[in-house]
């Protein structure tokens, strides 16, 4: 009988994932995309003599406008964006690309009162991620600095070109990369910690705390997600003295992010 449930609750999901992607999908084949949004600043935005850029995540904003916002603002962007279609080797990228780019849009600075806790939250681990990156940048070199900070968190290399060549000639950029050993890592050494001091029950529901904090803060890619999914799945079984099955775990894990991002199938990162 529990296994018809879990098929009926599959079924659902999948229906809503379908649904979802063919909403989304229009990214694929419009050619232009009306763009009315929140978004956070997590990065500085890149300025030259004539225009201001700013990435948040799929989109690519470009103004001729220099405006004074920081990581953490919380901005209402609109207008109309186009598919990103260039790459920096010049070559055409595949037509699965989800990158926008929005050029000469309305931007408003919008008062952390005023937008949804998510945002409020996204916003306060921004200035965090700058925060912790100044730290490495005043007590280390570089590229020392971007490595550790790559290597800790998974945040992206900001190193001169012919030192990330060397790294993938090397076979060692994964080193530096975003990805579950990551998690694994930061799960098993502060669950030995909090052992020590709670009870395994208590120490499972403040690591599941502590490994949502840890995903935010270090960009929220696609393997991180899955990683602190899987992770907390495992670790809720293992407190309540259930049996845990990783591959249950990553079809659990994949399905929730499909669910709420379904584009990410289409995502390298989330593939592999």
């Amino acid at each position: 009988m529990k296994y018809r449930y879990h098929f009926i609750l599959i079924v659902i999901v999948l229906l809503i994932i379908a649904i979802k992607l063919k909403n989304e999908l229009r990214v694929f084949y419009s050619e232009k995309i009306t763009i009315d949004d929140l978004l956070v600043v997590t990065e500085e935005p890149i300025q030259n003599i004539s225009k201001q850029r700013m990435r948040f995540d799929d989109l690519i904003v470009e103004t001729a406008d220099t405006f004074d916002f920081n990581v953490g603002d919380v901005l209402r962007i609109r207008g109309v964006a186009k598919r990103y279609l260039g790459s920096s080797d010049g070559q055409v990228r595949r037509s699965f690309d989800q990158r926008l780019i929005l050029i000469q849009p309305q931007i408003f600075a919008v008062q952390n009162k005023e937008v949804p806790i998510w945002f409020r939250v996204l916003s306060v681990t921004a200035k965090l991620r700058q925060f912790w990156q100044g730290i490495y940048g005043r007590t280390l070199p570089e590229p020392q600095a971007a490595l550790v900070a790559g290597m800790a968190f998974g945040w992206k290399l900001k190193v001169r070109e012919q030192f990330y060549q060397s790294l993938r000639r090397t076979g060692t950029l994964h080193v530096v990369a975003a990805s579950g050993q990551n998690v694994t890592i930061v799960a098993e050494v502060i669950l030995a910690g909090l052992l020590v001091i709670l009870k395994r029950r208590q120490a499972v529901v403040a690591l599941i705390i502590v490994i949502g904090g840890y995903t935010v803060v270090s960009g929220m890619s696609p393997s991180i997600v899955r990683a602190a999914i899987m992770g907390s799945l495992s670790f809720i079984a293992m407190a309540l003295g259930r049996q845990q099955d990783g591959i249950v775990a990553l079809v659990g894990a994949s399905l929730v992010m499909l669910a709420i991002k379904p584009l990410l199938i289409f995502d390298v990162g989330w593939q592999l």
